[in-house]
């Protein structure tokens, strides 16, 4: 039912979610890390978030599309989906790249999407026709009020604080404590996920409601991936130290991320 769908929802969502994010970027060794790659994610991101916010502003003139669809081609499913296809290809081989996974989420969750979800308010107020003095104010307390109540975004924020209070080792009880909450969250979120595929393949769209969505698929997929293959690769090659992925290696993150 609906509401045991909602339950269901709020669990992944609020609780396993949030502590698996916290507990596995608390526990990521930061200087294994390759920098290079991460910045060349970072700047794909960027560049495809600002270039589809632009472009659908131009197009349209309506400043909350810009920001959904913004956030729509630079947001994806690394924790439900891409996460258990990483484990089971590369758990063995190379593990350090489940913990890209992790370390990736803050690029969306802490740096684009706030900019996506101002873009959201902005064009709320102005679809406000009674909108006052004091809409500025209301804009920035939404704003803030968005952010600070997602749990996926400030236990993202708490993490990487946490990695460095820390030092990599959580004490037993919290790493124990969150390990059973974020053992939960893979087959909750791909049956949760499953289940609103199918619910929602009962509303069929019709005419040219399908071209929008076609178009930012493309570019969340070819063109994110063809960006950071080549940047990313052209910066692994450059890579030097015991952080650093070789050439060949770059390719795999470099897919996973971009695709």
């Amino acid at each position: 039912s609906d509401s045991e769908s909602k339950g269901l929802a709020t669990f992944v969502g609020t609780f396993c979610l949030p502590s698996l994010i916290f507990g596995s970027l608390c526990k990521i060794n930061l200087f294994s890390v390759n920098w290079k790659f991460f910045s060349a994610i970072l700047v794909t991101k960027a560049v495809i978030f600002f270039g589809v916010l632009l472009v659908t502003y131009v197009v349209g003139r309506k400043v909350n599309k810009a920001g959904l669809y913004a956030i729509f081609t630079t947001q994806s499913n690394d924790f439900a989906v891409g996460l258990p296809i990483v484990q089971a290809i590369y758990g063995l081989s190379n593990p350090q790249f489940q913990d890209y996974v992790y370390l990736l989420a803050p690029i969306s969750l802490v740096i684009l999407n706030p900019i996506g979800i101002i873009f959201l308010e902005i064009g709320k107020q102005q679809d406000n026709a009674n909108a006052t003095s004091s809409s500025r104010l209301t804009l920035i307390w939404n704003v803030f009020k968005s952010i600070s109540t997602n749990p996926i975004i400030f236990m993202t924020i708490f993490g990487i604080f946490g990695n460095l209070i820390f030092g990599g080792t959580l004490p037993t009880i919290i790493d124990g404590f969150l390990t059973t909450l974020g053992n939960a969250f893979g087959a909750s979120a791909l049956f949760l996920l499953g289940l609103n595929m199918v619910s929602r393949t009962r509303q069929k769209p019709k005419g040219s409601v399908w071209i929008a969505p076609v178009i930012l698929i493309i570019t969340k997929t070819i063109v994110t991936f063809d960006v950071l293959t080549g940047l990313g690769t052209t910066l692994m090659g450059r890579s030097s130290g015991p952080s650093a992925l070789d050439h060949k290696d770059a390719n795999v993150p470099s897919f996973f991320a971009g695709s």
